[in-house]
């Protein structure tokens, strides 16, 4: 059985999508890249959220309009049933005259310390390094979907198309 292919109507677009990845890969680095350099400053990170945010709508967008084009998938087993959640009565093994006593609420916040700055002020030796950071492991997964999406995206098609 072969597999269909993308239809030749919608090839013009799927070829727009890699050449957007293409770009992507040449402003900010293949996800390798990314994930090498680790972090990045955060300025940085907001043109790569918005960057992959647009990339992933496009991708959907297409993946959509090909799942619709393509035929209803034969139906499968049906779901198994949920099973009744089993609770477990609670069990008080502790004699009543071995608990502790009830601590009044002053004294249960004994011990504990509060920062004294607002959270959006840096301290005495200036920002903190975690607010002008960003971890890029996330952005490098996205954007690793994205490209195996835009190469072989029938897979993907297909898989949407039992959930329409």
């Amino acid at each position: 059985m072969t597999s269909p292919v993308v239809d030749p109507s919608e090839k013009p677009l799927w070829d727009a999508l890699k050449a957007l990845v293409r770009l992507f890969a040449q402003l900010f680095g293949q996800p390798a890249d990314l994930l090498e350099e680790g972090a990045m400053r955060r300025a940085e990170a907001r043109l790569v959220s918005g960057w992959l945010r647009g990339l992933e709508r496009v991708a959907r967008a297409l993946l959509l309009v090909m799942a619709a084009g393509l035929p209803k998938p034969a139906p499968g087993r049906a779901r198994r049933g949920r099973r009744a959640p089993v609770t477990i009565p609670p069990k008080d093994e502790t004699p009543s005259d071995l608990r502790p006593p009830d601590t009044p609420p002053s004294e249960a916040w004994a011990g504990v310390a509060f920062r004294a700055l607002p959270p959006d002020s840096s301290g005495p030796s200036g920002p903190h390094r975690s607010r002008t950071l960003v971890l890029v492991r996330g952005y490098a997964y996205r954007i690793e979907a994205i490209i195996r999406v835009a190469e072989a995206p029938m897979p993907f098609a297909r898989r949407l198309a039992r959930r329409l």
